[in-house]
This record gives structure tokens, sequence and C-alpha cells, in this order.
């Protein structure tokens, strides 16, 4: 529970540089401050770039595309349904790698 309040003098360029950095980690000036003082760790979501996006719709898809292929076609060889299911799990992989760098 935060009750108590805490002053302190800064200059102008110092608040709006606390501020940006603040703002960068989408965070109150307050949280931030007190974040750097308890040393603890800051989490940032990075905002994957729309090229990033397009790709996992696109590894998405085909993941789903080769699971319908498990599924409702019977007459696959032993062989290839393996094959199928090492592509699905590597594309899983790829997509958790791509997860993963935008939600540091």
């Amino acid at each position: 529970m935060k009750t108590q309040r805490i002053f302190i003098r800064v200059s102008v360029e110092t608040k709006n540089k606390i501020a940006e950095q603040a703002k960068e980690y989408k965070t109150t000036i307050s949280d931030y401050i007190l974040t750097l003082v308890e040393n603890k760790k800051m989490k940032v979501q990075a905002t994957p770039d729309p090229e990033t996006i397009e790709i996992k719709k696109e590894l998405h898809a085909i993941g789903k595309n080769l699971w319908t292929l498990i599924k409702y076609n019977k007459t696959l060889e032993l062989s290839d349904t393996i094959n199928i299911r090492r592509q699905s799990a590597q594309l899983q992989d790829i997509i958790k790698v791509i997860n993963k760098h935008y939600d540091r």
C-alpha cells in the first residue's frame, strides 16, 4: 500500500529524461524509480514488426494444414505421418522462438 510521498528536486532535463525512460518501459515515473531503487528486473514487451506478424500467421496456417493432412488422410504411409508430425513440431518451435523474442 503506497501511502507516503517523497519529494525530490531535479532539473527539467532530468525529469524529461526519466519520463522518457519510464515511457519506454510503459510505466509511471514513480514505478520506474522504485524499480530502479529496489533493483528489480523490468520486463519489456517488444512490439513485433509487420513482417514477423505475417510470418507467424503463415506458419500457423502451414501447421494447421499439416495437422489436417494427418487427421483426415488415413492413407498416408507411416513415414509420411512421422515426417509431417516432425515438420509440425518444428513450426511450433519456430513460433515459440518468435513469441519468446517479443515477450522478453
